[in-house]
């Protein structure tokens, strides 16, 4: 995983994930609704390439929607559904690092999602939205994918 510490201040996500290309980056960036669909696209993919055990696709493929719920984050219009979307996702992405053994990528991610937290308005509380993605990171050793935060059922409540 890969990311970007510079200190720009024009912009907001100047800590960010960096899976796609600058080319599907900026498309997605400049289309919400074409974004709220790779990223259903995408966390449906990780989590099929989980269950079937492949672990690298499944990091890279998480790691896009993770990066997509970002954007979203950031540029949807529905401020409470962005960042419900941002935090389950962060805590599928999170467990599955941590589940792999990259204990140290999981650790960057908590330092980034709540980087991503701070840098917005949020209509949540910033601990409802962390608290899970800690508990999977830090106490739930037999967390497994899909099993409490994301419900396939809930995927249309998130996109």
């Amino acid at each position: 995983m890969s990311n970007d510490t510079s200190n720009n201040r024009g912009n907001k996500q100047a800590r960010s994930f960096h899976f796609l290309c600058n080319h599907h980056r900026q498309a997605l960036m400049r289309d919400a609704r074409e974004a709220r669909r790779f990223w259903a696209e995408a966390i449906l993919a990780g989590r099929e390439k989980a269950q079937e055990a492949n672990w690298q696709k499944a990091l890279v493929t998480f790691g896009n929607a993770m990066e997509v719920a970002t954007i979203l984050l950031h540029r949807d219009s529905n401020r409470s559904r962005a960042e419900t979307r941002f935090a389950r996702t962060a805590v599928e992405f999170g467990a599955l690092l941590r589940g792999r053994g990259f204990q140290c990528d999981a650790n960057i991610l908590l330092q980034l999602v709540n980087c991503e937290l701070d840098g917005v308005t949020l209509t949540q509380p910033k601990d409802g939205l962390i608290n899970p993605l800690v508990e999977a990171l830090t106490t739930d050793p037999d967390f497994r994918i899909n099993k409490r935060y994301a419900a396939p059922n809930q995927i249309r409540n998130i996109h």
